[in-house]
């Protein structure tokens, strides 16, 4: 279950003016930033659920799950075929993603979501700064590691850790903010 999304904010904010791991390149010199953040989907970027048994069965669903969504705000997506199942972007998000790519670290997606296509169709609806251009872009662009895979969490991770070179105290899990409900 994850927290209040004032609480991971608190907790963003607190990680970031502690953390003094790694010299990566941010904003402010006295602040010392992790070299990757990975973020879970539902529950961290946005709340609502994206199961594949539950999207697109409706009335007139596309054949393809990721063409079930459609966008009704720029924080609010739902299913085609069934308006009940929506999910909704957490109004600090696209902040917090423009600060961790702006310090200089890679942006990942952690999530035991079933159904990846889904996922990143979703992710490609909702936006955020990109920092190089200061144009708003989908998150799934700025995404570096998009590891959503129905497996445990730290072949996620490890995966990312081979990738990225680094320790695995080099990663901050976006989950972390919520003290990592599962694997």
């Amino acid at each position: 279950m994850s927290r209040p999304r004032t609480d991971r904010l608190r907790y963003y904010t607190w990680y970031t003016k502690n953390n003094k791991r790694n010299s990566s390149p941010n904003p402010s010199p006295n602040l010392m930033f992790p070299k990757v953040v990975a973020f879970e989907t539902s529950g961290v970027l946005f709340s609502g659920d994206l199961r594949k048994d539950v999207w697109g069965k409706g009335p007139g669903a596309s054949k393809t799950l990721a063409n079930n969504v459609e966008q009704v705000s720029e924080r609010v997506l739902r299913d085609k075929s069934n308006s009940q199942n929506t999910v909704e972007l957490y109004e600090d998000i696209p902040r917090i993603i423009h600060h961790v790519l702006q310090s200089g670290a890679a942006l990942a997606i952690v999530s035991r979501t079933q159904s990846k296509d889904l996922s990143d169709r979703v992710l490609y609806f909702f936006h955020a700064i990109d920092p190089k251009t200061n144009v708003g872009k989908p998150i799934i662009k700025m995404v570096k590691y998009d590891e959503v895979v129905d497996e445990p969490k730290i072949k996620h991770f490890g995966r990312i850790q081979g990738w990225h070179k680094c320790t695995y105290k080099d990663i901050v899990g976006g989950q972390l903010l919520s003290l990592f409900e599962d694997n």
